[in-house]
């Protein structure tokens, strides 16, 4: 009398996982591109809605912001420079401090630079001369125009 057989061979089962483990081998490099490009584009949206909200956080501080280039460039000076002193007398005037400068309400995600080709000014009242930027991440470079009055990204 023969017995009926139950279940599979170790031998089917290695089969399996092998031929399991080269797909898995060959999809996984793809999910990875796809998640990249997608954490990439929603850095990219988040990026130009920060952009598109600068007229209206000029408005509403009542301050003007210039961007040229986000996050700024470091000027390097170099360490021995003379230093310049200078005596006050009591019938000179003190100069007037420059006015400074208002950090721009940008955060960029690491890696991300905007360059602009001329500085785009916002104004207190909400309106902005438009202009051209360079929006980059690593080797990819996006041109985008800010569309007066209101500085509305157009990539």
């Amino acid at each position: 009398m023969m017995l009926k057989q139950q279940g599979f061979t170790l031998l089917e089962l290695l089969v399996v996982l092998v031929i399991f483990g080269l797909l898995v081998s060959l999809v996984t490099p793809n999910f990875i591109k796809i998640y990249e490009s997608l954490r990439v584009s929603y850095e990219k949206d988040e990026i130009l809605s920060q952009l598109s909200s600068l007229s209206y956080y000029a408005f509403h501080q009542h301050k003007t912001f210039e961007l040229t280039n986000f996050p700024p460039i470091k000027e390097v000076k170099p360490k021995d420079e003379p230093k310049l002193i200078v005596i006050q007398t009591e019938e000179e005037v003190p100069p007037k401090p420059e006015p400074t400068k208002e950090a721009l309400p940008l955060t960029l995600p690491e890696g991300w630079q905007i360059r602009a080709k001329q500085p785009i000014i916002f104004y207190p009242n909400g309106i902005c001369r438009g202009g051209q930027i360079e929006l980059s991440y690593k080797t990819q470079k996006m041109a985008i125009e800010l569309l007066p009055p209101f500085c509305k990204p157009k990539v």
